[in-house]
């Protein structure tokens, strides 16, 4: 009888231990997200010459003075640096996007859309100046998303959403 209550203790116990915390992969990044009062999160996106900040944080700073030159760059080494690309997760719900052409010489563009699922939710703009940003209100889905600089051709980030 006491060895049925002590596996029935221990069993019980086990029930109740603390989960261990989920450890992200490495190549993901939870962002840091603004709340707004009406339950918006607010996800601001930097793009720097021939990149997203966001998803290539540690990217060389690139010199070009035409999206043609960036063009060219992406095409040559975008494959390379991939391995160093950060996948940002964030949970479903309504976002705010908000682009910003960080440094930037020309007018910059932002795609968001469904990598796989040409279903999922989509935003774009173009015409983002050098120091402005813009906005896109859209309420996401689950589901993995690409996001990129179509002007400037930049790689395709990745951004997982979950429930």
């Amino acid at each position: 009888m006491t060895a049925t209550f002590l596996g029935l203790s221990l069993a019980l116990a086990g029930l109740f231990a603390r989960p261990t915390p989920v450890k992200l992969p490495e190549s993901d990044v939870v962002p840091r997200l603004e709340k707004r009062a009406d339950g918006t999160n607010v996800l601001e996106l930097h793009t720097l010459v021939c990149v997203i900040q966001e998803g290539e944080p540690d990217a060389l700073p690139y010199t070009a003075k035409v999206p043609a030159e960036c063009e060219k760059v992406n095409r040559v080494s975008a494959e390379l640096r991939r391995k160093n690309f950060k996948r940002l997760r964030i949970r479903a719900g309504k976002y705010l996007i908000r682009s910003v052409n960080a440094n930037v010489p020309w007018a910059t563009g932002f795609e968001l859309r469904g990598e796989l699922d040409v279903g999922l939710p989509r935003v774009s703009a173009t015409e983002i100046a050098l120091g402005t940003g813009k906005e896109m209100k859209v309420i996401l889905e689950p589901g993995q998303y690409v996001y990129l600089d179509p002007v400037s051709k930049s790689p395709s980030y990745e951004l997982l959403v979950e429930r």
